[in-house]
């Protein structure tokens, strides 16, 4: 069992905010070029679950890629220790004695929707109820996405890490693993307990949210997604420093290391989740707030 939450959550990790690749290809990708001093950069915006439908990339990307000399992810999860991973999660998602359970922190109501929920999707609540909050959330997350039709191994992410340890290219994580598991560990109990409720409370919704928001991606109507992924947590006063936690914080980080790179002459290829660059307060509006050139290609 442990080993399959490991699998689970090395591929659901950085689907902070729940995003879905589109059957199609995309009319117009979510790409950004940072320019500074002479010096250019590429934001990719990333889902971590696709389909075949999904290759090749775009001219438009791959020339993005080929004119640079590194790939900048959120963490290199083709470097991941299986093993250490695994402990990790054990010690940090799951409760540590036998009388703590995940039925202790939920009310009757929410309860009975992730028993539902969880049957639906082929998750016992035997399976979950060991599972804090946060580990409970990302589980139903990654396993309603499969449930649609989609691959973790087909991530947009872990394509191109594939291309650059193939070609020698350089890569540089943003994060850790142990570094995203701990922050999800360091919500406050209620503060997960909120986050896993109103994912129940919408989870009726949740496959034909992911369809539209697959559709607004390959589109490319940024203002639709940014409705759909930050006006759902804008709608959730209980939420608002989870999304501080998990997005903005982690925006300003990831804006940061990228200038860094950039000042140093290097020629970043950035991916990471879609919904780290878009509306306010993203990676994009921080690097344009610091002065920084950025062009939607």
């Amino acid at each position: 069992m442990f080993a399959r939450i490991t699998r689970m959550l090395l591929s659901a990790l950085l689907v902070l905010p729940g995003t879905l690749w589109a059957e199609a290809k995309m009319d117009r990708p979510p790409l950004w070029q940072v320019s500074a001093n002479g010096q250019r950069a590429y934001l990719l915006g990333s889902f971590h679950f696709g389909t075949a439908a999904m290759y090749p990339m775009p001219a438009v990307v791959e020339q993005a890629f080929a004119a640079s000399d590194m790939l900048v992810v959120e963490i290199d999860l083709t470097a991941i220790d299986a093993v250490a991973a695994s402990r990790l999660i054990i010690a940090k998602g799951l409760y540590p004695q036998p009388e703590q359970d995940l039925r202790q922190q939920l009310d009757d109501d929410s309860w009975a929707l992730l028993t539902r929920f969880g049957e639906e999707l082929g998750l016992p609540i035997e399976y979950l109820q060991r599972q804090k909050p946060w580990l409970a959330f990302m589980t139903l997350s990654q396993r309603l996405y499969q449930d649609i039709g989609y691959s973790e191994k087909l991530g947009v992410d872990l394509h191109f890490l594939e291309r650059a340890h193939q070609q020698t290219m350089q890569v540089v994580e943003l994060e850790t693993f142990e570094g995203q598991i701990k922050l999800l560990d360091q919500l406050s109990e209620q503060e997960q307990v909120a986050l896993l409720r109103e994912t129940l409370l919408d989870f009726e919704q949740a496959r034909a949210q992911a369809e539209q928001l697959a559709t607004n991606w390959r589109q490319g109507e940024l203002d639709a997604m940014d409705k759909l992924i930050n006006g759902w947590f804008a709608e959730k006063p209980s939420l608002q420093r989870v999304q501080q936690v998990l997005l903005y914080d982690r925006n300003q980080a990831m804006a940061a290391r990228t200038a860094e790179l950039l000042e140093q002459g290097g020629k970043p290829f950035v991916v990471v989740g879609a919904g780290h660059l878009i509306g306010a307060g993203s990676v994009v509006d921080v690097l344009r707030t610091q002065g920084y050139q950025v062009e939607r290609l």
